[in-house]
């Protein structure tokens, strides 16, 4: 009995003393209700997002001036709101690059086609988003976007040879990015950060082929097919390290294929604008629950930055109630 004793006490003190070591939280709350980001032994850390939405999070959503006004009338209107949101887009747009928000009336505008938004500082607004406020009723059967702000896919970027990553590994999370050399570029320039999708990164995600084995060639992942871009502006540059506006949210490995850099140029891309205060309804069969013969889309976005959807409501679309496109960038919700 004596030696039992003697052999347990020993297994549970080596249990205790191998018991893991309490780890530090991955973000926890700092100065000020600030949030802190913890760095592991590799230097990557939890990206901070807190540049997401309108303006970087510089600035607040503007309120702009009402510039059309639109009552509600029987029919389709969809030639007449857009006629006015036409207006709108033909205005002076003012120093913070608003032209100027066309207003519904509340009551119910019915909706037979699509409203585009094209230029830079219109917005769309009503007088309410519950139900004695404007609604939007997306009439017709066809599967359409009820409302798109569309600019112009007409991108271009210009490379440079030096403008390769000059580090064997960036972190995760990091805003700063060392290039071999960086002559050429300047802080406000804006930029796509490219990590290409290498045969060695695609074997190591196992990602070969996208059929689970099946072998059907077109779901086969290519080399170069699917490389990793994002959309930064240049905040400082330090003796060839740029400072991002905001972090990567994947490490660049050179043995993975590393990075590089290229400008970007993209004139039609739009920008200061928004839907507010609206209440947004397509049409549907409500003797079919699987009805999706009807509006698909409540709002799109494409060829926008620093763009707003807010205090709006949706009933009924079939796909998305806002689709923020990869050509979007910095949207508030």
């Amino acid at each position: 009995m004596k030696v039992f004793c003697t052999l347990t006490l020993c297994a549970l003190a080596l249990t205790i003393s191998a018991a893991p070591k309490k780890l530090a939280p991955i973000i926890s709350t700092g100065a000020g209700g600030r949030l802190v980001y913890d760095v592991d032994e590799a230097g990557d850390r939890v990206p901070d997002f807190s540049t997401c939405g309108y303006a970087g999070q510089e600035q607040a959503v503007p309120n702009a001036s009402v510039r059309v006004v639109v009552a509600p009338v029987a029919g389709d209107e969809t030639a007449r709101i857009q006629k006015a949101l036409d207006y709108a887009g033909s205005l002076t747009p003012d120093a913070s690059g608003l032209r100027g928000a066309v207003l519904l009336l509340k009551g119910e505008h019915h909706i037979f086609g699509q409203l585009r938004i094209t230029q830079s500082g219109v917005i769309l607004r009503g007088q309410g988003m519950g139900d004695d406020g404007t609604t939007l009723m997306a009439e017709g059967l066809d599967r359409r976007t009820l409302i798109r702000l569309l600019g112009r896919d007409d991108a271009s970027t210009i490379s440079n040879a030096n403008w390769v990553v000059g580090s064997p590994r960036v972190p995760v999370g990091s805003v700063r990015l060392p290039l071999w050399d960086a002559s050429g570029l300047k802080v406000g320039d804006s930029i796509e950060v490219v990590r290409p999708s290498t045969k060695e990164w695609i074997n190591l995600l196992g990602m070969t082929e996208f059929g689970g084995g099946i072998g059907d060639w077109r779901l086969v992942w290519k080399p170069g097919s699917r490389d990793l871009v994002w959309d930064r502006i240049i905040q400082k540059i330090e003796t060839n390290v740029l400072t991002l506006d905001a972090p990567l949210t994947t490490a660049l490995e050179t043995n993975f294929g590393g990075g590089y850099v290229r400008t970007v140029a993209w004139p039609g891309r739009i920008s200061n604008m928004g839907v507010e205060n609206l209440r947004l309804i397509s049409g549907s069969d409500p003797q079919n629950a699987k009805d999706e013969n009807h509006a698909w889309f409540a709002i799109t976005l494409e060829n926008v930055k620093d763009a707003w959807v807010r205090q709006v409501t949706f009933q009924h679309f079939a796909g998305s109630a806002v689709a923020i496109y990869e050509t979007c960038q910095r949207v508030t919700v």
